[in-house]
């Protein structure tokens, strides 16, 4: 996939990098083009992708007068009054952009014999003022999706969207608004006509499984039969091994690709009864008089908690992920947005980088735990990690079967057991690599967008995920941009096998178990490759690389591509 954005392109656009400026407004009104002859310095942005809140800080200098030892007051009132929306925008010659949207939060005014005296001013996004609020009460909404939406609608927020604090609300529905129309297809599944649909996904799952079986059986069993005949010790032996083992990964590779293919027709089969769903009246959870299904007593309530709390409370409930990026709100999935905003390497402009990959508490399965006082039963559900982690066998085998347990007392279903599970597994994931890198000053880079790092050699390459961008201009370093970003995995890999129930509870009954059998059968063909790739492993160690040399244009090249 090309990247959206290209080194090449930038240096063009910004003549060579040459002479960084930096723009501020505040309330509309540019600071260096005051008559008072004021000037900016010191400028640091750090933007963020994670829960916190993004911020800004400039020095306004020029307002100190050395011969009545006084700040000039009335030449930066309007640009220090706490509360007033700022703009930031940095960029070289006549090209600057938006890094920063928020409010004066902090003025602070310093004075120092030897140095310049100025005034720092440090701005905060509209995470800053949720943070401070605290009330009990029930909401309208009955999502909580809806609710996020219930809160920014308010005069306080309404206000600030007509000021510029808040530009824009990218807000994605959750999980339970989709549940809301489950119980609405279930009870129309009949007179939407879906039940064909339901039919042919139940069908591909039962495909998928008997081709996911098949691989395991030969798979395992020709890996192991090819081990016991190396104990042998004859060169005919290896070598009928070896080749035991490459049909056994044909063959599992061909049940695997079938496997996939079932799950495919399983999944858009689930689409079609999704896009269903959306046409039918009452899926928003509002009651229809006369249909099943669309009534419903589910409320959404806060408990002594602020609007920051409530909304990161939703994100963590749903694995979803809620940040401000110059003025843009955004609560959605997380890390969805898949495509790759830039390659850097040290031809782009890298001024250093350092590249860290940590197993230490990783786990290969996450589960979640609750209780049903209704029926008096445990709920539970549960996240695998598929991630590649080395490009040995080593590091995979540390963690493949441990696991990490975490009660949830708010998790009322299993469904909702899943969704926290699914947050928690791509938390524990997104621990493993981590990417820091100083580059020339770069305004297009941004949190929450994918970044590849290239032309480093495996496995220093990899696609990480940007969790926050720093920009820096000064008079002493100019001006840069600093970033972290995470990864799952080697070659940009993470896949978490979906939690058990999670597409059923947004279609309804109608599919109640289909995707649970589709999870089962890729799970299924997962163990079958590892049998195999493990196989091989043992067999090239005992035979100093024979089995890989026989198999070198033959199947063993498959297998990297299905793990």
């Amino acid at each position: 996939m090309a990247a959206e954005v290209t080194f090449e392109k930038l240096k063009k656009e910004y003549d060579n990098f040459t002479n960084p400026v930096v723009l501020v407004e505040v309330e509309g009104n540019p600071l260096n083009k005051s008559k008072a002859k004021l000037y900016v310095g010191n400028v640091e942005i750090e933007n963020t992708s994670g829960f916190e809140a993004s911020i800004a800080s400039f020095v306004i200098y020029g307002c100190y007068n050395r011969q009545t030892c006084a700040f000039e007051f009335k030449s930066i009132k309007k640009f220090v009054a706490i509360g007033s929306q700022v703009s930031i925008s940095v960029g070289y010659g006549s090209v600057v952009k938006e890094v920063f949207c928020g409010f004066i939060s902090q003025v602070n005014f310093f004075f120092q014999e030897d140095e310049n005296p100025g005034v720092r001013v440090t701005c905060m996004d509209v995470k800053g003022i949720m943070m401070a609020n605290c009330y009990s009460k029930q909401m309208m909404a009955m999502s909580y999706s809806e609710a996020v939406n219930e809160i920014f609608s308010s005069e306080l927020y309404s206000d600030m969207k007509e000021r510029g604090i808040i530009k824009k609300l990218n807000i994605t529905d959750t999980p339970d608004k989709q549940d809301l129309a489950g119980g609405v297809l279930g009870g129309l599944a009949d007179a939407a006509g879906v039940g064909d649909l339901a039919d042919a996904a139940m069908d591909a799952g039962s495909a998928a499984m008997e081709a996911a079986n098949a691989a395991s059986s030969v798979g395992g069993g020709a890996a192991a039969g090819a081990l016991d005949s190396l104990t042998g010790g004859a060169v005919s032996s290896v070598t009928n091994a070896a080749s035991t083992v490459g049909s056994a990964v044909d063959t599992a590779t061909a049940a695997a690709d079938a496997a996939k293919d079932a799950a495919n027709q399983a999944q858009n089969a689930a689409a079609q009864l999704n896009q269903v769903a959306g046409n039918i009246p009452g899926v928003g959870g509002v009651a229809v008089p006369g249909v099943p299904g669309t009534a419903t007593d589910k409320t959404v309530e806060m408990v002594a908690e602020s609007d920051y709390e409530f909304v990161v409370k939703a994100a963590k409930k749903y694995n979803y992920e809620f940040f401000v990026s110059s003025g843009n709100v955004y609560f959605r999935k997380a890390k969805d947005y898949s495509e790759v905003l830039m390659e850097i390497s040290p031809a782009t402009g890298m001024k250093n980088v350092d590249v860290e990959y940590n197993v230490t508490g990783l786990v290969g399965k996450v589960e979640v735990r609750s209780t049903d006082v209704g029926k008096a039963s445990q709920i539970t559900n549960s996240v695998k990690l598929k991630n590649k982690l080395s490009k040995g066998k080593y590091a995979s085998k540390l963690v493949k079967d441990s696991s990490k347990v975490y009660i949830d007392p708010t998790a009322d279903s299993k469904k909702e057991a899943g969704y926290r599970a699914e947050y928690l597994a791509e938390d524990v994931a997104f621990r493993f690599g981590t990417l820091e890198a100083e580059l020339i000053g770069l305004p297009d880079l941004v949190p929450g967008r994918y970044i590849k790092l290239v032309n480093m050699g495996d496995p220093v390459n990899n696609l990480f995920y940007i969790m926050s961008v720093k920009h820096t201009m000064n008079a002493e370093q100019g001006f840069s941009t600093r970033i972290t970003a995470k990864a799952a995995g080697l070659g940009g890999s993470y896949s978490a096998g979906s939690s058990s129930g999670l597409l059923g509870g947004m279609l309804g009954d109608t599919l109640g178990g289909v995707m649970d059998a589709v999870d089962d059968v890729m799970d299924t063909v997962d163990n079958a490759m590892d049998m195999v790739d493990n196989a091989l492993d043992d067999l090239n160690d005992m035979t100093g690389g024979v089995a890989d040399d026989i198999l070198s244009s033959g199947a063993s090249g498959l297998i990297g591509s299905i793990l």
